[in-house]
């Protein structure tokens, strides 16, 4: 029979492990509440994100490196009904010189844009 003061003793798991060495140059800690937080070391202004799971962390992070990297494209989250995903736009609105690219997801987003960038 398992000693029921041997499970307090065992170390909760780590709420952060899904980001740790994924996200280099990016620093995580758990806040007070068990608020999930992230920062951009060495940024000014301070680039700090906070969530409730590791997951919305890894999203926000990947939005934030992808809009770095994709700097002349404004790119954004649009939910409407029955849709929501990403849209990356670029030119001046409702011009012929406009573009667009949409995806559901910040990964394929990140495909669709790399992709765009080797044409």
């Amino acid at each position: 029979m398992e000693d029921p003061a041997s499970d307090r003793l065992r170390p909760a798991p780590d709420p952060l492990s899904p980001l740790r060495g994924k996200f280099p140059g990016w620093e995580a800690w758990v806040g007070i509440g068990g608020i999930l937080y992230v920062r951009r070391r060495m940024t000014s202004p301070p680039v700090v994100f906070r969530a409730e799971t590791a997951s919305d962390l890894a999203t926000q992070i990947h939005e934030h490196e992808l809009k770095r990297r994709f700097s002349s494209w404004a790119i954004e989250r649009v939910d409407g009904p029955g849709w929501s995903g990403y849209c990356a736009r670029r030119g001046e609105a409702a011009s012929p010189h406009e573009e667009t690219i949409t995806a559901a997801t910040i990964a394929d987003l990140e495909l669709r844009l790399t992709g765009w960038a080797r044409q």
